[in-house]
């Protein structure tokens, strides 16, 4: 449920079943770093995805809203790239919403540079 109340009010989010997170756990070309409290509830996790031979994506970076504000996200984002550099890739991607400035400032003082903005068109159907 941490993907879900992680992402709920951000542009695009669609509610996520156990099955589908489940399913991409499972998936041998995921990579996940979860971060636990004492009593081992999930208070974050980042999702990588190798895309290319050098090229990884970081699909989701997720913290639970209680505990934003505290580091979390700058220490998982820190182990997985560390790890990414020991396996031989070259390059990270991701995409993040433009209004997420938290986000934003997070992967600017990592060292990611914007290289492509996109715009998104909606229309609600009735």
């Amino acid at each position: 449920d941490l993907q879900n109340s992680a992402f709920r009010d951000h542009w695009g989010y669609e509610k996520n079943i156990p099955k589908e997170i489940r399913e991409e756990i499972l998936n041998k070309h995921n990579l996940f770093f979860i971060h636990r409290s004492k009593d081992k509830s999930i208070l974050g996790y980042i999702w990588i995805k190798q895309t290319q031979k050098s090229t990884s994506k970081i699909n989701m970076l997720g913290i639970d809203p209680d505990y934003t504000g505290m580091g979390l996200g700058k220490y998982l984002l820190y182990y997985a790239l560390k790890h990414q550099i020991a396996n031989g890739q070259e390059k990270v991607i991701l995409d993040v919403d433009s209004k997420n400035l938290k986000a934003r400032k997070l992967y600017e003082n990592f060292g990611f540079k914007q290289y492509l903005s996109l715009t998104w068109w909606e229309k609600k159907l009735d």
